[in-house]
């Protein structure tokens, strides 16, 4: 005769749960098709709605980041961002998972410039999602750098967006990347770390 304790018996089952789950998710991502899209002028987008036209250098600059899921719910994050003073008054926004027009919206919203590029686009909604910098100084040069190391599971590959802004007669190089997840091995991970520090200097 087995004896089983039955809190034992409920682990046995929470453990074998959460590796049914964890299955399913796997399975399900490895049905998840991707088109990465290697940075180009072609697929860069931009917008000028900027009014600032100060001519000297502020003390300090705002600077926000700010990823929005799946660039899901813009109305919600414009709402959000008025919603803060220090961020609606933001010199400088830092998007991620962003799609083109979630992009222009929130730039239109917020009356700033902007440049964005996609990293890659979902083959079941043919939606882009990809890095925006959105400024209220002028944006005089823009880079994107693919970063290395997909994601091994459903192969999405990253890209880094910079801009070069032009601060009274001060320039300045903004860098927004948004690396992989721990899907990725933490030397890979500062790999695309690296990358997008030397892009500073390119």
């Amino acid at each position: 005769m087995i004896r089983i304790k039955m809190n034992r018996l409920i682990k046995i089952r929470i453990v074998t749960g959460i590796v049914l789950l964890l299955a399913s998710a796997l399975t399900w991502l490895g049905c998840i098709e991707v088109t990465n899209y290697p940075p180009t002028p072609e697929t860069l987008h931009t917008g000028q709605y900027r009014l600032n036209t100060a001519v000297t250098a502020p003390d300090s600059l705002i600077v926000a980041s700010y990823n929005i899921y799946l660039s899901e719910d813009i109305d919600l994050a414009i709402a959000d961002l008025r919603g803060n003073p220090q961020l609606a008054g933001a010199d400088l926004l830092l998007l991620q998972e962003m799609d083109p027009d979630g992009a222009d919206r929130i730039a239109r919203a917020f009356q700033m410039d902007f440049v964005y590029w996609p990293s890659f686009k979902f083959a079941s909604t043919g939606r882009l999602f990809g890095n925006a910098i959105l400024s209220r100084w002028p944006i005089t040069g823009q880079q994107a750098v693919a970063i290395p190391h997909g994601n091994p599971i459903i192969g999405i590959r990253r890209v880094v967006v910079a801009a070069d802004i032009q601060i009274a007669n001060h320039n300045l190089r903004v860098v927004n990347m948004h690396l992989s997840t721990v899907s990725v091995p933490l030397a890979d991970r500062l790999e695309q770390a690296t990358v997008a520090l030397d892009s500073l200097t390119a």
